[in-house]
């Protein structure tokens, strides 16, 4: 059996190889704990804030705002 020469670029391509490898790469940011407070504590404010505007149409009765963006009018039973 022959032995075949070393190629010139197989330790330089072997070792890029396992220097990428273990490079710690991250994807994503990881959030610390106060970024993660922040983020969950906002989602819960904008559900909590459609939960309520929901809530006050269902309730109101009567005519629409005045305003452009009120909010029109419910279709509920009169008392």
């Amino acid at each position: 059996m022959q032995h075949r020469p070393e190629c010139r670029f197989s330790k330089a391509f072997s070792r890029s190889k396992q220097e990428h490898m273990t490079e710690k790469t991250t994807p994503r940011e990881k959030l610390t704990e106060a970024d993660y407070r922040k983020k969950r504590l906002a989602e819960q404010l904008r559900a909590n804030l459609m939960r309520r505007k929901a809530q006050s149409r269902s309730r109101r009765a009567g005519e629409a705002d005045e305003r452009n963006d009120g909010i029109t009018a419910g279709h509920g039973k009169e008392e």
